[in-house]
């Protein structure tokens, strides 16, 4: 998946907004964070700060296997 996707997703799952999340980490607006989220190459920094607002978590893991409910995997295949 794509960031975008992912991070769509965590908001989906945790009911987030990205006014609420725009708040959560001091952004001026609502577009702040929609900038970030669909900018082609996001910083991981913002990546954290977006996701670190609604509760994720970034975990550096060997790929493959199964991933459970909640898990979102973001890989360079995804962006070729």
């Amino acid at each position: 998946m794509k960031h975008p996707e992912v991070i769509k997703a965590v908001f989906a799952d945790t009911g987030a907004r990205q006014k609420d999340v725009a708040e959560w980490i001091g952004a001026k607006s609502q577009s702040v964070v929609s900038e970030r989220i669909n900018h082609k190459n996001i910083s991981v920094k913002a990546l954290l700060e977006i996701l670190g607002a609604v509760g994720y978590e970034i975990v550096v893991r060997k790929s493959g296997g199964d991933y459970q409910d909640g898990e979102y995997p973001i890989r360079l295949v995804d962006y070729e």
